[in-house]
């Protein structure tokens, strides 16, 4: 999967969301998991690529890369400082090229990352795409594709008419397939370039994905999608009522696109109907997938989450262990929950009145809470309650001291 920057898409999600009013509160679809947050707070995601169901690695505006390894989510490591990381591929867990909007790239071995190598000087890299760790393309928003071979990078001028972003989905050396908010297609045969076509008549195209040379789906920001055979693109086919901001395919029988509007899923002839699967602060903006039961979708403000088939019987057993920290009275303090199965900053209740609890973090397995205490409450041992959007709860005690 490939699409727009986290900054564009970020821009026109604000925009549609105060012209929609989009919905606050999340879900309906048992198989996609609340929004967990992950990065930290005011960061927004550029890119997510996963490999299988134990590895994604994300990036975001700030430089930061964030790792997934099928439980939980490391915390952001800075790769490339103050830099908006604008797309991220990975073809193993051992490999992973990252581009950013000062045209550099930077590699990921499995361990570290790499420096920031400049490939495109002074030019906003949109998106790359790899399939081993010795072939690379990206693209730039001044009609440029940059091909790497393993040890260094060329370019190759493909559209001298575009001046914005362009996307790109490879799915080997010998094929690549590009387009951009003029409503074009590019594909690359290995050697060459292909002319520029006309696939979009009216809409930019905002993201693409190939699953080989007689397979693609293309997108646009007017709720449309398109399929590519091997030798021609279909007519747009209206998905949703708005933007849609990501696609990712693993095969002619299944994609999944994020809108505006939610989810939604392609099973070779038909697109689903959009599934709520987000609140307006964790609204998607990118998604890769692995496999029909498995993608992970990024949220534009820090969140993710997981489209699964895992029955609920062998899902994360929610479950608070231990509070570190204790509430104080007349103050209002910082405490962390450590546990399993939190996801989606859980809503937080005490059984001493007045007391207000409110989650600022959650990894999945720890809480970070501020703690508000009324002045007339009393000290000693209280019972947090922390519930979950799907309804599910558990209960942990917790101490208030005052000094």
């Amino acid at each position: 999967m490939q699409r727009l920057s986290a900054a564009a898409a970020a821009l026109v999600l604000i925009v549609v969301a105060l012209t929609f009013s989009i919905a606050s509160s999340a879900t309906a679809d048992t198989t996609w998991s609340s929004p967990v947050s992950i990065d930290h707070p005011g960061d927004m995601f550029g890119d997510i690529s996963c490999t299988s169901s134990s590895f994604c690695m994300a990036v975001d505006d700030e430089g930061n890369a964030l790792s997934y390894n099928g439980t939980a989510w490391s915390s952001p490591t800075s790769i490339d400082p103050s830099v908006l990381l604008t797309s991220v591929s990975c073809t193993s867990s051992s490999f992973c090229m990252a581009v950013d909007d000062e045209g550099n790239a930077l590699s990921y071995n499995g361990t570290a990352w790499s420096s920031p190598t400049s490939i495109d000087p002074s030019v906003f890299l949109d998106s790359i795409s790899c399939t081993n760790s010795n072939f690379c393309m990206a693209v730039d928003n001044a009609g440029n594709a940059l091909s790497y071979n393993g040890t260094t990078w060329s370019s190759a001028k493909i559209d001298s008419s575009i001046n914005g972003p362009i996307v790109i989905s490879c799915t080997n050396s010998n094929f690549c397939m590009s387009v951009d908010i003029a409503g074009v297609a590019q594909s690359y045969d290995g050697t060459a370039w292909s002319s520029i076509t006309k696939i979009d008549p009216s809409f930019p195209l905002t993201s693409v994905s190939c699953t080989s040379s007689s397979f693609c789906m293309a997108v646009d920001n007017a709720g449309n999608a398109l399929s590519y055979n091997g030798t021609a693109w279909s007519s747009l086919t209206s998905v949703e009522s708005s933007t849609i901001f990501s696609v990712s395919c693993t095969s002619s029988s299944f994609c999944m696109a994020l809108g505006v509007f939610g989810a939604q899923s392609y099973n070779g002839t038909t697109w689903s109907s959009p599934t709520s699967i987000h609140s307006w602060v964790a609204a998607p903006t990118s998604v890769s997938c692995t496999s029909s039961s498995f993608c992970m979708a990024l949220g534009v403000f820090g969140q993710a989450q997981t489209y699964s088939d895992t029955p609920t019987s062998q899902k994360t057993t929610l479950d608070a262990v231990k509070v570190k920290g204790s509430a104080i009275i007349g103050r209002t303090v910082t405490l962390t929950i450590a546990g399993n199965g939190f996801s989606g900053l859980p809503k937080i209740t005490s059984n001493e009145a007045g007391t207000v609890a409110v989650v600022l973090r959650d990894t999945g397995t720890l809480l970070t809470v501020k703690v508000r205490v009324r002045a007339l409450s009393a000290t000693g041992e209280h019972t947090f309650t922390i519930r979950l959007a799907n309804g599910r709860s558990c209960k942990i005690n917790y101490s208030v001291k005052q000094i």
